[in-house]
């Protein structure tokens, strides 16, 4: 394989560290090691997807390589305002970060959400304002559930 292609699949797979499995198993694992922060998890997660799917069904923006869709479900999906990715990576890893309290540990959870939100870019399923705006509403999930 060409290097471009290494890549490419480095991206692909790294970008599955804010996939919905990740998060999911991810949340509950911490059912049985932290239960506030398994709450905090989800509840993140919940409010991302009602945002986002509001805001995808007013308001339509084709990605990079514009995907079909048949279906109100598939023209969610099809849309790349905000990322979800990014959002998700950023609730991670400023979770993660908050219950740790580990400055190493900080750097990489900082490092892999700044590789994760890049992939997005990279593998052209979104452009900068989408992850820029994917990582702000993370911002802001994360703040709330602070204050939850």
């Amino acid at each position: 394989m060409e290097i471009k292609k290494y890549i490419e699949v480095f991206f692909r797979d790294f970008a599955a560290f804010a996939g919905i499995s990740f998060y999911l198993i991810l949340t509950a694992i911490f059912f049985f090691v932290n239960f506030e922060l398994a709450k905090k998890l989800l509840y993140g997660l919940i409010i991302t997807y009602v945002v986002v799917v509001l805001i995808r069904s007013f308001y339509f923006k084709e990605r990079p390589n514009k995907e079909e869709y048949r279906n109100f479900l598939e023209k969610l999906d099809a849309s790349s305002f905000p990322s979800i990715h990014s959002c998700r990576a950023t609730i991670i890893s400023f979770l993660l970060s908050d219950y740790l309290k580990n400055n190493f540990v900080t750097a990489l959870l900082i490092l892999s959400m700044s590789l994760v939100i890049y992939s997005r870019i990279y593998l052209k399923k979104h452009y900068w304002f989408d992850v820029v705006a994917g990582f702000l509403l993370g911002v802001a999930i994360y703040l709330f559930l602070l204050f939850l």
